[in-house]
């Protein structure tokens, strides 16, 4: 232990991190700690050479999910994560773009309240620290000589010629955005982390105790709680600030993340670093904390995460996702990602190179990467319509007793730019009405009900036409989902079917046995 070290054996946590932080900014000492260097990355505009490649690659990264999540380039990606107070967050992407790495980050900062110089500044301040010369940074941001401050290139391999020296480095940390205050827990709260048995083991444990990148600084755990600051047999780290970190395996089920008892009441955030096989403990935790984040690469395939994270349904302000491909990495060069790809077998490209869910589980015999592409991208064109009759009618024939005439002999409006569907009245019209065209209906009835959410049952109609032409099979032209009451209901269908050229009506109805006399 230095002098320095011993000196300040009396002091608390929070005052030896303030001495360490005084002497680290005022360039007096050098820290090894690579935390406070951490600068996150957006995702930039992509060159026309990656999209060519997406599209050999049989993937679409614009897809109409992707837009409505804003996730079209250029967007945010680690600094949209960090800088989020959403309760529920999800960072999507390829393998080893930078997914687990942001999430420690946020746990560092969240244990200790000390932020990395990039996240105490607006986006896009010149901040006077200079960054860490490393291969990495050279990769991302380049060289610059000392001097003038001029770009040089991007050169890594100077590194091990003369390392700096003081006639280059990679410039000065920039500004990133402030970290909301909001997000650091009080002292006492309790963090929790979700992963998979072998990454608890193997990488999470790893970077609490033997941590050679720094990203969690020593100093953010305080050593005077459990064995030296851990408690193995229960998976716990203790942080400054009486902070408890939690780590749990999705083997061990999801009533490990119930949390019974009086923990409950203390858990700050939950991270899941990869995707749990239960969509039970994800419910679970969702239920038990303030903010819930996912960090994952869709390695499972096509899984529940991915109407968890796109349903249109959800509010976007409250469900934020952010992705990235491996492409959009700054710290990769096109020589080492096309080394990783030429490993990959071809239906793993889609999860591990563009972070998009695909099928990845066995040998594929048939090309499985343009089935999930078709399966993500398909998508009936329809539009929404009314059917309405143009004027009064008095049941469904014409008499000469009443005054007004029936359905049968009443014109039906078609009104179309319908905005949404209301689950009453409102088609789905996949195609209009073809003179001389037969049709049949089929209609499901049910009880209904006045109020949408109380009934008990949807009632559905199909509208249905024979096939043409190389058609081999009947085509379905209009389809509704409602939840009228059924004389309410019957109506509806009726407008529909006298407006399909007065289609044949199959609906099905109760069946009664005969009583014997």
């Amino acid at each position: 232990m230095s002098e320095d070290e011993n000196n300040m054996d009396g002091l608390g946590a929070r005052e030896r991190l303030a001495i360490f932080l005084d002497k680290k900014f005022s360039g007096e000492i050098e820290g090894n700690s690579d935390f406070y260097y951490f600068e996150p990355f957006a995702v930039k505009k992509r060159p026309e050479w990656v999209i060519a490649q997406m599209k050999r690659d049989g993937v679409d990264l614009y897809t109409d999910e992707f837009v409505d999540a804003n996730l079209t380039d250029p967007h945010s990606f680690q600094d949209g994560y960090l800088l989020s107070a959403a309760p529920m967050r999800t960072l999507l992407a390829g393998s080893r773009v930078g997914k687990t790495i942001t999430a420690l980050i946020e746990l560092a900062i969240m244990v200790s309240g000390e932020k990395p110089i990039s996240l105490r500044f607006e986006k896009g301040v010149k901040t006077g620290f200079k960054r860490k010369i490393t291969k990495e940074n050279i990769i991302r941001f380049g060289r610059f000589n000392s001097n003038t401050g001029d770009f040089i290139d991007h050169d890594f391999n100077a590194i091990e010629i003369d390392g700096g020296k003081g006639e280059w480095d990679c410039g000065h940390i920039v500004g990133a955005g402030v970290y909301p205050d909001e997000k650091i827990p009080k002292p006492g709260e309790t963090i929790w982390i979700g992963t998979t048995q072998r990454a608890l083991t193997e990488q999470w444990w790893r970077r609490f105790e033997d941590d050679q990148e720094g990203m969690f600084p020593r100093e953010f755990i305080d050593r005077k709680r459990g064995y030296n600051g851990y408690m193995k047999s229960e998976n716990v780290v203790f942080g400054i600030r009486n902070i408890r970190i939690a780590m749990i395996s999705y083997e061990s089920g999801f009533r490990k993340f119930e949390a019974a008892g009086r923990e409950s009441y203390g858990i700050h955030a939950v991270v899941f670093d990869e995707e749990s096989p239960d969509q039970a403990c994800v419910t679970a935790a969702i239920n038990r904390c303030k903010y819930f984040s996912m960090v994952m690469t869709p390695y499972l395939g096509m899984t529940y995460t991915r109407q968890l994270v796109f349903d249109k349904k959800r509010n976007r302000t409250k469900n934020k996702v952010w992705h990235a491909c491996l492409y959009d990495s700054p710290y990769f060069d096109l020589e080492t990602i096309n080394h990783r790809r030429s490993l990959m077998p071809p239906h793993e490209i889609g999860a591990r190179v563009w972070g998009l869910h695909t099928e990845l589980k066995g040998k594929p015999y048939f090309d499985r990467m343009k089935v999930t592409n078709w399966i993500r991208k398909f998508k009936a064109p329809y539009e929404l319509v009314k059917f309405r009759p143009f004027e009064e009618f008095d049941g469904m024939r014409s008499r000469p007793d009443r005054d007004k005439p029936g359905l049968m002999d009443v014109e039906i409006l078609l009104e179309k730019k319908i905005k949404e569907e209301n689950q009453q009245n409102v088609w789905r019209m996949y195609e209009d009405v073809k003179e001389d065209m037969a049709y049949f209906v089929m209609a499901d009835s049910a009880e209904g009900s006045d109020v949408p959410i109380e009934a008990g049952d949807v009632l559905a109609a199909m509208i249905m036409r024979p096939p043409t032409g190389e058609e081999k099979f009947p085509q379905i032209v209009a389809t509704l989902r409602s939840t009228l009451k059924t004389v309410n209901f019957a109506w509806v269908v009726g407008y529909a079917t006298r407006y399909y050229n007065n289609a044949l009506l199959c609906a099905e109805g109760p069946t009664r046995r005969r009583r014997r006399r």
